[in-house]
């Protein structure tokens, strides 16, 4: 019986220790990238802020934030409906290109804090 007892508790520790790896804790997870202070490129007018609970602030105004169908949608109280980008990450996920769907060639470049 103690024999059973151990090579049960070392197989929970082995399973406990191998799903250890499988949570995802900041917005899914897999969106963490996203997460803290951008400034926009050039003049650094503006800063925004992404939260992990998908919050954040867009140039001072509360907004909340996800990623849907691999676009990042952002909605704040002075926009009427989501504001859709296609996202590009560079220079080792410093730089973030904002790219608005809705109107072809209009884009934001954002430098993380």
């Amino acid at each position: 019986m103690k024999k059973q007892l151990i090579i049960i508790g070392i197989t929970v520790l082995l399973i406990t220790v191998g799903l250890s790896g499988c949570t995802n804790s900041d917005n899914g997870g897999e969106n963490s990238e996203f997460i803290g202070t951008w400034k926009d490129y050039p003049g650094y007018s503006n800063s925004f802020t992404f939260l992990s609970d998908g919050t954040g602030l867009w140039a001072g105004d509360e907004m909340l934030w996800e990623i849907k169908d691999d676009k990042l949608e952002i909605n704040t109280e002075a926009s009427e409906t989501n504001m859709t980008y296609i996202y590009t990450f560079s220079d080792n996920y410093q730089i973030l290109t904002l790219t608005f769907v809705k109107v072809a060639n209009v884009s934001l470049t954002l430098v993380k804090q």
